[in-house]
């Protein structure tokens, strides 16, 4: 048998996933030829009607990735039976609905990484565009739309990467920050982590906020860069592998530490310590993003403590000093103001895609990301304001209890900033398929699980299910 690739465990992973209050695995004790005849049938051939993949076969024959797929599942209910464990009893403590969705996502998996003569996909991104080089004459007329205060939001239905190893970016909005020739720098908005911060005595403490996986400081002393691997950003090429907790430190503490939720918030010794008083207020070892759309506070500038404007979204870049000054003074409103831990970073550089990596090659070159409002577009703010009101009106700390309605919210708040076209949502429009409209369902449920499981850390309690309401409509059922 001849196997590519192998698994691998962190020490002591395999033992907590096998350990008791997870048993994610069934230990099978069985030889060495009661494994073999298991994978014996997967050396002949595949065709429609066959189980498993040969090299020889013709292309006309050859499995997709559902196919190959099943042929594996049907060795794992095999090899089940030599114990006298049923597929039921191996997967009871999965609800149907849970079950259905890590099928789904199975399949996805498999359609990306097993098929030997990938079919095109049926909701297939729209072709690239037209790469355009930054000297050329055309790039010169037309300048970038993306720059500070640009928001792009997350292409629906989204590609298999998408829905696989960025979810994240699922059904989110992305605001950028930062356009600079090395990379483009932006935080993601619609993310609650489960912690809070305590802006003003006897208001309620705001959510800090998931910008993205590089911490502020790494990003404003570039260390981020330090290791020069192509993993520590998020262009395309992989993301960076951070040990539990060193990105999120003080806060890490508060996910499901059973605490209430007025303990959910950081007292004033810990902002002290957080914002490191002594560090004579230099705004670049801030460790989070504070964002106000507060015009009037806006208008004094950066120097008088309004803050930065970013292009024309109607936000403003405030330092965190300046953000608390105002918050409580009565300056500034909290329901005006958002706290982000993190960053998204995508590097820029000439052998990076077809469009020199940095957020361009996502909208332009992957098709990833679209752009909702440019940086210096003219027209009126009110989308813009509204999706802010759905963010800080209906999302509140990340906890078991609200994380179907932050999900939600962040999904209405996603729709609320269609540029110009209706979304692919449960309601089948002119355009959409039966395909579209279930991947873009898919895509909410993944969402969901992603926030369960890196937000929350809470993955086995976290019930993720493409929800039977939007199935049946699917199905006409």
């Amino acid at each position: 048998a001849t196997f590519a690739g192998f698994c691998s465990w962190r020490p002591g992973q395999l033992e907590r996933e096998m350990g008791e209050g997870r048993n994610e695995w069934i230990v099978l004790s069985v030889d060495g030829e009661t494994v073999w005849e298991a994978l014996r049938p997967q050396g002949m051939p595949v065709t429609r009607e066959g189980p498993s993949l040969s090299a020889s076969s013709s292309p006309s024959t050859r499995s997709d990735g559902k196919l190959l797929l099943e042929a594996g599942t049907e060795m794992w209910r095999n090899l089940l039976r030599t114990v006298d464990v049923s597929e039921t009893s191996a997967t009871e403590r999965l609800t149907p609905g849970q079950l259905d969705f890590y099928d789904r996502m199975l399949e996805v998996w498999a359609d990306d990484n097993l098929n030997v003569h990938p079919a095109p996909a049926a909701s297939s991104p729209p072709p690239p565009a037209a790469v355009l080089d930054d000297s050329s004459e055309e790039s010169v007329r037309e300048p970038s739309r993306i720059g500070p205060g640009t928001l792009v939001r997350a292409r629906s239905p989204p590609t298999s990467d998408a829905l696989l190893y960025d979810a994240e970016f699922l059904k989110s909005l992305v605001l950028v920050l930062e356009d600079a020739p090395d990379a483009t720098v932006g935080i993601i908005l619609s993310h609650p982590m489960a912690a809070a911060v305590e802006c003003r005595e006897g208001g309620y403490p705001l959510p800090l906020r998931y910008g993205g996986p590089i911490d502020v400081p790494s990003w404003k002393d570039g260390s981020y860069r330090d290791d020069g691997e192509e993993g520590t950003s998020l262009d395309g090429g992989g993301k960076e592998e951070e040990e539990d907790g060193v990105l999120y430190e003080g806060f890490v503490d508060y996910q499901n530490s059973g605490v209430a939720f007025e303990d959910m918030a950081f007292d004033e010794d810990m902002m002290s310590e957080i914002f490191d008083a002594d560090d004579d207020d230099d705004e670049d070892y801030a460790t989070f993003i504070w964002i106000h759309r507060d015009a009037a506070l806006g208008s004094q500038g950066p120097d008088d403590g309004g803050g930065a404007r970013l292009g024309t979204s109607g936000l403003w870049l405030i330092n965190e000093d300046d953000a608390l000054e105002a918050l409580q003074d009565g300056i500034l409103e909290l329901e005006d103001t958002m706290i982000f831990a993190g960053v998204c970073i995508w590097e820029k550089g000439p052998n990076l895609g077809t469009c020199g990596g940095g957020l361009r090659e996502q909208v332009d070159a992957l098709r990833s990301l679209e752009v909702v409002r440019a940086w210096n577009e003219r027209s009126d703010c009110g989308d813009m304001g509204r999706a802010w009101d759905i963010l800080a009106k209906r999302q509140g700390v990340l906890t078991k209890e609200s994380l179907e309605s932050n999900t939600n919210a962040a999904i209405r708040a996603w729709e609320m900033m269609c540029p110009g076209r209706e979304s692919v949502g449960s309601t089948k429009t002119r355009d959409q398929n039966d395909e579209d409209i279930l991947r873009s369902r898919l895509s909410d449920a993944a969402l969901k699980a992603w926030l369960g499981v890196n937000l929350l850390e809470d993955p086995l309690g976290t019930l993720v299910e493409v929800r039977d309401d939007e199935r049946r409509e699917l199905f006409g059922q």
